[in-house]
């Protein structure tokens, strides 16, 4: 009785192992749902008139609860349980761009909009604005601090847009660079120009999710960045697996195989079937 249960244990775990060796295949489209329920929600927003100027500002009216509205899914929400002016204005603004072939068609008018972005937020200075762009196996920070100067802009124009789409890697890359920067009383940003198909990360959406997360409601904020593309991977039959799955893979059908050696060839073995055939 215990070998047959050993032998359809043997069997359903090398069932399952190539299902997880393959979860990983880049073609996936990501799926990574994340919901949850709350009784209160605090939403910060800047609200400019025409001219980009702050409303209030300049002896302008004040906002009042009546002048906005939320729209959430279809449903219109005008009752808000308070509303206050925060001083919290200062942002350190980290533009994504991305410039792989997969958004080629309409990359220009993605970095005109950019250099749009850039010249209007007046609202944060220069040292705390800065782009990155990603394409290929690599993500690269194209200006930080001088991104409104003539120079900036030559490199932004620049930019073409080839290779595979590391979505998931620049947004790591990303929450690390905004992370070392760091400064006590500035708000991090980050904005994301892509079509979003990551094709070529060899990290995962949820340690993407994780990372920036972290940069958002952590100071403890631990990078991955750093080692996510260290680590060796191997394309098997269209699946992506890591050196460290494959080393668990392995080490699991050689535990599997000696446990088997055990059962058949040693006293032990024979007496646990001997007593399991009872």
């Amino acid at each position: 009785m215990l070998s047959q249960r050993y032998h359809r244990l043997s069997a359903l775990i090398l069932l399952l192992l190539p299902c997880v060796a393959f979860a990983g295949s880049v073609n996936d489209p990501p799926n990574t749902p994340y919901r949850s329920t709350s009784s209160e929600v605090r939403i910060s927003f800047f609200a400019t008139d025409g001219n980009n100027h702050p409303v209030g500002a300049l002896g302008q009216d004040e906002l009042r609860q009546d002048d906005f509205v939320i729209v959430d899914d279809g449903m219109v929400i005008r009752n808000f349980r308070s509303l206050m002016r925060s001083d919290e204005t200062a942002l350190d603004v980290v533009v994504m761009v991305d410039a792989s072939e997969s958004v080629a068609g309409r990359f220009q008018a993605t970095m005109r909009n950019v250099l749009q972005l850039i010249a209007q937020n007046s609202g944060t200075n220069d040292h705390n604005l800065s782009v990155v762009s990603f394409a290929g196996l690599h993500s690269a920070v194209v200006c930080t601090e001088d991104c409104r100067s003539a120079i900036a802009k030559e490199k932004l124009l620049s930019v073409m847009a080839v290779g595979a789409t590391p979505l998931y890697e620049a947004l790591a890359y990303s929450a690390d660079f905004i992370s070392a920067r760091h400064t006590a009383g500035v708000r991090p940003v980050l904005l994301l120009f892509s079509d979003g198909q990551d094709t070529i990360s060899k990290i995962s959406a949820h340690q993407a999710l994780q990372a920036v997360i972290a940069i958002l409601f952590t100071s403890q904020f631990q990078t991955l960045s750093r080692n996510a593309g260290s680590e060796q991977v191997y394309n098997i039959f269209g699946g992506i697996i890591t050196e460290t799955q494959l080393s668990i893979l392995i080490l699991g059908l050689i535990i599997m195989t000696g446990i088997g050696l055990v059962f058949r060839y040693t006293l032990f073995g024979k007496a646990v079937k001997a007593i399991s055939d009872d």
